[in-house]
């Protein structure tokens, strides 16, 4: 099949799944005389170099073609060697589409026929340059020929076990016998991680999972299907609308668009905005009064505290005024002692990962999840994808402890680690959950600082290494000391922690207080009830209740989960196409934490190494964003509501699950959704008359400043955040795009 007829190749689906529930693992596999000949097919060109490299167990030999290809021999386990080809893909080789073409109604699109078609045109960056969907078809048959054995190595999430399939359907002639293709299972690319998944490949016989598959395909076909038809509808009949009410977007306002999971995202965002938008600031006091609590044991000098009022704060101007002619002295009333517990966090999961690298290194999701990727890529840590936070019983963490103690960042405490493994093994398996996907992501050995090119990649290895040993660590005892005494009528107290021994949790201890650090250090009339304690100063702190901040990005993400927004892997794209259809903006922290205007514009497209980090990442929703979100919340609101979703992502686990049918499931959510299409037909005059009534200045007069894109301006302002001139005549408030 020669480009020519691979162009506009349809993928044909049905034939694809069939049979696949007729493999049987306990027939014997026969092996061919002569040479036996395997392809091992990976999802990317730097992966099969990885599992070439781990199976050659030196460097393979690399083929001619315009994706890199490497032969070797090897054992096929009691059968004897191969000659095997490790090559790859360049991710999916099919897109869904309408097979009539876009131009159709868009109530047409809940019913026209799809297919899963290869883009002629469609390119792929890789590192031997830019290659065709086509060429990568191409250079696989061309690799197939002759084939005995086909064995799967993409990726071991959803995504991958769909790519799985297209594979197979582009190389269907070569394999037309299914018990002759394989699928490897594995999460690091590491040399005992790949050999492991070669044997177990051939021992169980392990097949690509069509049920998860066909989870993916369910998706596709109702995110195309929903996405485009309601975008297709509200940009026909409000976009001219939309221009005049935004001028300054008017060229960049390609469409309104509408996501399953892309309004939803939105709404969380807007919800944040509003309630800071409504916040009133009241005043209140707190009240601290500080007592003389005498002398420490063996010591002569006397000692102060201050003790906090046990209801915190008061809006009484009558009780701050009784609290201001507190004198003489207040009464022991009794010391209480509390045993607690602080449990090492579980194991590394990507919503943890993508969390962390945005509320503490101020990366955005996307980029953490692509630096975890390359990361995986190039050997340094288990598959980044996973829900999974609980080890299994056979975890090798004593050869991770191992590595990391060869470096002298690590080496203390991974060696104190290495230890206690007889401990750590016996209450490995005590902590998290076990989704059944990817094992947790660790470090699959020690890498040094010199070895990274950039500075985020290092920070999130960083990570991923401290948040492994923190996980090994055992968990904490501690005794929390509460003091109570009375003053007058009211009762005040004195909080103070101890624990044995150095705490290596470092990030769940910040918040103790080691006041005494231990018992004996405690001053005598602190532990006799009834006891006189002078009344040195009474302090009473005016101060005003705070809005709410705008929602940070680590909590958005938080909710996406806990609400089945998306998955572990597309929770970063949705929050992006927010921010790519001009939505909303990722912005720092308020500048003065009193204030409800959003902090400085981050711009994560002009960040480099020398680049100032934020010290917080939050979402600020747009005037625009905020007009679609309301218009859309006053006429369907639960279509941009969680639950419409997360119902959606739980009927796509039960097809991989094998539950449901795929082809029962969409049906009925297309029924679902085409139900609210003709609602929003019969309302799209409101949602049209929602949009002329909005300008650039709607949702509060958060935007300041000119149109911020830099270069020559005129009268344009500057771009809040970064000082930069405003293009043109910018005018009035859209600084932040």
């Amino acid at each position: 099949l020669k480009s020519s007829r691979l162009a506009n190749l349809v993928m044909d689906v049905q034939k694809c799944y069939q049979h696949w529930d007729k493999v049987d693992r306990d027939t014997p596999i026969v092996v061919p005389q002569g040479s036996v000949k395997v392809v091992c097919v990976a999802e990317k060109p730097s992966v099969a170099r990885a599992i070439a490299g781990a199976l050659k167990q030196g460097r393979p030999h690399r083929e001619d073609g315009p994706l890199a290809t490497f032969s070797l021999q090897k054992r096929i386990p009691a059968l004897g060697y191969s000659d095997v080809h490790v090559t790859s893909v360049v991710g999916h080789l099919f897109e869904t589409s309408f097979a009539e073409g876009g131009r159709m109604a868009p109530e047409r699109m809940f019913s026209a026929q799809l297919e899963k078609i290869v883009k002629k045109e469609k390119k792929e960056e890789t590192e031997e340059g830019n290659v065709t969907k086509v060429s990568v078809i191409e250079h696989l048959q061309e690799v197939s020929e002759d084939a005995d054995f086909l064995c799967l190595w993409l990726d071991c999430d959803r995504e991958g076990e769909n790519i799985c399939f297209e594979v197979i359907s582009v190389l269907e002639k070569f394999f037309p016998d299914r018990s002759r293709i394989f699928r490897a299972k594995f999460s690091a690319l590491t040399e005992v991680a790949i050999q492991n998944a070669w044997d177990t490949m051939w021992r169980e016989k392990t097949r690509p999972n069509a049920a998860i598959s066909q989870s993916v395909d369910a998706r596709q076909e109702l995110d195309l299907r929903i996405g485009v038809s309601f975008t297709r509808l509200i940009t026909e009949k409000c976009k001219r609308s939309a221009k005049a009410s935004f001028p300054t977007l008017a060229s960049r306002m390609e469409a309104l668009s509408y996501g399953p999971c892309q309004s939803p995202t939105l709404k969380f965002v807007v919800d944040r905005h509003n309630s800071i938008k409504n916040f009133k600031s009241s005043k209140f006091w707190r009240p601290k009064i500080k007592l003389n609590v005498g002398p420490r044991a063996f010591s002569s000098v006397q000692l102060t505290h201050e003790f906090d009022w046990c209801e915190t704060t008061t809006t009484s101007e009558n009780i701050v005024a009784r609290m201001r002619n507190l004198n003489g002295e207040a009464t022991l009333e009794r010391h209480h002692m509390l045993d607690k517990t602080i449990e090492p966090p579980a194991a590394l999961d990507t919503v943890v990962l993508l969390q962390h690298c945005s509320s503490e290194l101020g990366i955005s999701p996307t980029a953490a999840l692509n630096i975890a990727q390359n990361l995986y890529r190039r050997g340094t840590c288990s598959y980044p994808r996973t829900e999974t936070t609980r080890y299994h019983e056979t975890f090798d963490f004593e050869s991770i402890l191992l590595d990391l103690m060869d470096d002298e960042q690590w080496e203390d405490r991974a060696g104190q680690l290495y230890d206690q493994r007889d401990e750590i093994r016996a209450r490995l398996s005590d902590r998290g959950l076990d989704y059944g996907d990817h094992p947790p992501i660790t470090p699959t050995g020690c890498v040094t600082r010199g070895t990274f090119r950039d500075e985020d990649s290092w920070r999130v290895y960083q990570f991923i290494v401290d948040h492994f040993l923190d996980s090994l660590t055992a968990a904490l005892d501690y005794t929390e000391h509460t003091h109570i005494v009375k003053a007058g009528d009211f009762e005040f107290q004195l909080v103070w922690h101890s624990f044995d021994g150095e705490s290596r949790l470092e990030t769940q201890t910040r918040n103790l207080n080691p006041m005494f650090a231990n018992l004996d250090r405690v001053p005598q009339l602190l532990t006799r009830e009834g006891a006189k304690l002078e009344i040195v100063d009474v302090t009473i702190t005016e101060e005003w209740t705070k809005p709410p901040e705008y929602l940070k990005e680590a909590d958005l993400i938080s909710l996406m989960n806990e609400n089945g927004i998306g998955t572990d892997a597309t929770i970063p794209q949705h929050i992006q196409k927010n921010v790519d259809r001009m939505y909303c903006v990722v912005c720092d922290r308020a500048v003065d934490e009193h204030s409800t205007e959003p902090g400085p514009k981050i711009d994560d497209r002009a960040r480099d190494d020398s680049t100032q980090r934020p010290t917080s990442r939050h979402l600020v929703p747009t005037p625009l964003g905020l007009a679609i979100c309301e218009g859309m919340s006053r006429i369907l609101p639960e279509m941009v509501d969680s639950k419409m979703r997360a119902g959606m992502e739980q009927e796509m686990k039960q097809i991989a699950d094998r539950v449901k049918r795929k082809d029962a499931v969409v049906v009925e959510s297309v029924q679902l959704y085409l139900g609210k299409f003709h609602t929003l037909v019969q309302r799209i005059g409101d949602l049209e008359q929602f949009f002329k009534t909005t300008s650039e200045s709607y949702g509060g007069g958060a935007w300041k400043g000119g149109v911020g894109k830099g270069g020559k301006g005129g009268k344009g302002g500057q771009s809040a955040g970064n000082g930069n001139k405003g293009a043109g005549k910018g005018g009035k408030g859209l600084g932040y795009w």
